[in-house]
């Protein structure tokens, strides 16, 4: 639903179009899929599999020191999810090979910051769980905080990416693709594709083993430097309409009827004109919707792989182009804009 591979910043020409198509700058973040792991380390570089926002202010790395970690804990103190609601927190270690702007004492922090809060929502009486996806192991041996709730009511499940579908992926996006804000470049982007478009699948995999009850499929590193994030994802089970899912958009002009914008493009390429309109950062669903929304997530997907003008695209534009051809997948409502 994927991903904090990120190293952009918004350019002033970019600032120019977004503006000129009425876009809310603020509100602009750019895509999962940039860059990670520029300095080397002993562990993998490392990818979360939904969204990371980029603000206009100073990015502040997270704090997990005992005063932050304090300040976490109030910030999250008597913050509850609505009964029967499953949470699932998706991680995936990247192997060595992509640039990555932050160090591994991010990672691990950013880590410890969701390991921390998640055991603040469980509540096993009115049926609320929470586990953990993706790479287990490695998380286990790097934060400690994890581990410990991993052996404690925090479910985990170790997900290896030589299982992920969506492989012909990898072949059919091109070494030219940038990232679709920023036109940065982005080094095995088809690779980061293929990873991020499993993360939907995966969200209905696991909502599926509750199909009256509400997933909700959250980015590692949700809370990041600010807990907003992660506090709507909690509120969403609690307004979700029936029969549709809900994600966050980078805009509340955005909606079903949003067009191409006139002159503006994704990807660096001219040809790639399908707005981004979804934040996959997270994504609330009930398991009995699932499977019409997976039919359609693979028909979008299908005619985005058919266009070889635009030859790009990632989860969110897959789900975007979902939003324009079948709104009523959607909870158009409750899920305005995704904030910092």
């Amino acid at each position: 639903m994927a991903s904090a591979c990120l190293s952009a910043r918004h350019s002033p020409a970019l600032v120019a179009a977004l503006l000129a198509a009425m876009f809310v700058l603020e509100l602009m973040f750019p895509a999962l899929g940039e860059t990670l792991c520029s300095e080397p380390v002993e562990a993998p570089c490392v990818s979360s599999l939904l969204q990371v926002q980029v603000s206009q202010a100073p990015r502040l790395e997270p704090d997990m020191s005992p005063e932050g970690h304090r300040k976490l804990m109030s910030a999250l103190s008597g913050l509850r999810t609505s009964p029967n609601t499953h949470m699932t927190v998706y991680f995936v270690a990247m192997p060595p090979g992509a640039n990555n702007r932050h160090n591994i004492t991010h990672y691990i922090n950013t880590l410890s910051q969701i390991c921390a809060a998640l055991p603040m929502a469980l509540d096993p009486a009115r049926n609320v769980t929470a586990s953990f996806l993706g790479s287990v192991e490695w998380v286990r041996q790097h934060v400690p905080m994890c581990k410990k709730v991993f052996d404690g009511q925090v479910k985990s499940k170790e997900v290896a990416e030589s299982t992920f579908g969506f492989k012909e992926v990898e072949r059919f996006i091109r070494p030219s693709c940038r990232d679709k804000h920023t036109s940065n470049h982005v080094p095995q982007f088809g690779k980061l594709v293929k990873i991020w478009l499993n993360k939907v699948s995966l969200a209905c995999a696991v909502a599926e083993q509750h199909p009256d009850d509400v997933s909700l499929f959250m980015d590692a590193n949700i809370i990041r430097s600010n807990v907003e994030s992660y506090k709507r994802a909690l509120r969403a089970p609690s307004v979700l309409a029936t029969g549709t899912v809900g994600m966050m958009r980078y805009s509340p002009e955005m909606g079903p009827k949003w067009p191409s914008v006139t002159g503006h493009h994704w990807f660096g390429n001219r040809n790639c004109t399908t707005p981004a309109i979804f934040v996959a950062k997270w994504m609330a669903v009930r398991g009995r919707d699932c499977p019409r929304f997976m039919a359609n997530f693979h028909s979008a997907y299908q005619s985005l792989l058919a266009d070889n003008d635009c030859g790009c695209f990632d989860e969110e534009i897959v789900l975007s182009k979902m939003g324009l051809e079948n709104p009523e997948l959607f909870d158009w409502q409750q899920f305005s804009n995704f904030v910092n």
